[in-house]
């Protein structure tokens, strides 16, 4: 007998919800799935807030160790390009000697403290001469020099640096022989004119600084701690909220998938019965003729009037 469309239906619904739940993958898909997106989610949240951090503390960084170079140069235009207070910043000569008394005035009308040399270079950029004598020699790399050529000052913070390679006359059973060091180079020229005619560089002590840079990192650090583990809080109770409303709606989706499945295969049990039903009773009504027309002749024939070579016996 062919199939009726309530048996087609129930094996369409049965495919369905197998290729929608696996074999094997059904404590995968309730269980484990929930779990690995969270985490997922909250590394990639967890990674974003350290790149941002890391970015924002190289600029901030950067913004600090530039400070003071931005200091020293405005304070050289402040007296070569204005009024000056004092004449030797005004009246900037061409000789190294004159330059390099410029810059020992111009040390004493910073407001930085801890200078431990100065190196003087031309506008070429060769090492000229240095204060004290004891410091050793240096050379500029051609990137600093094109931006000093163009009128930027440069700062490098150096986190550790050998007094005795920085300066060799310096005595080796010194305790403190390794210190950051702050290097700022800045371009020299006469007032009113953009003319370079040297280059100094500053040598300072960097504790201060490296100090403030720790004190940078920690509170960066304890930012960053903070931001992640409330956004991930927040991120967590939020997707298991969802994945619970989830899980919810599809325990219902199954829930009613089964009861479907129950009423299709109540309704092809309830089809085929019936087709039982209609095929017994066209057997019914095609036997029904032939038996009452052989009841009828064996009631209307009598057993004494057959004789021997009657055919319809």
């Amino acid at each position: 007998m062919p199939a009726g469309p309530g048996d087609a239906i129930y094996r369409i619904l049965v495919t369905v919800s197998t290729l929608k739940e696996p074999r094997g993958q059904g404590w995968f898909a309730t269980r484990t799935a929930p779990t690995v997106v969270i985490l997922l989610a909250l590394a990639i949240l967890g990674g974003t807030i350290f790149l941002a951090s890391r970015f924002f503390r190289e600029s901030i960084r950067e913004h600090i160790i530039r400070r003071d170079a931005n200091v020293l140069y405005s304070l050289w235009l402040e007296h070569t390009f204005k009024e000056p207070i004092d004449e030797g910043l005004a009246d900037l000569a061409e000789t190294p000697a004159d330059q390099l008394e410029a810059v020992l005035e111009l040390t004493k009308l910073s407001p930085l403290s801890g200078t431990l040399g100065i190196r003087l270079f031309d506008a070429t950029g060769n090492f000229v001469t240095a204060l004290p004598i004891n410091v050793s020699d240096a050379h500029l790399a051609p990137a600093d020099l094109n931006e000093l050529k163009n009128f930027k000052p440069l700062s490098r913070f150096l986190p550790s640096v050998r007094l005795p390679d920085l300066s060799p006359a310096q005595l080796s059973d010194d305790l403190r022989t390794i210190r950051p060091l702050l290097e700022i180079t800045v371009p020299l020229h006469p007032k009113a004119e953009r003319r370079l005619l040297g280059i100094a560089q500053f040598l300072l002590e960097g504790e201060s600084l490296a100090a403030e840079l720790a004190a940078l990192d920690r509170t960066l650090f304890a930012q960053m701690l903070m931001a992640a583990v409330g956004s991930s809080i927040i991120v967590g109770i939020v997707l298991g909220l969802a994945f619970y409303q989830l899980q919810r709606v599809n325990r219902l989706l199954v829930e009613r998938t089964t009861n479907l499945l129950k009423a299709n295969q109540e309704l092809t049990w309830a089809a085929k019965a019936s087709a039982i039903g209609a095929v017994t009773s066209h057997l019914i009504h095609g036997l029904k003729n032939p038996l009452s027309g052989l009841q009828n002749f064996m009631v209307n024939r009598k057993p004494e009037s057959r004789p021997a070579s009657d055919t319809e016996w």
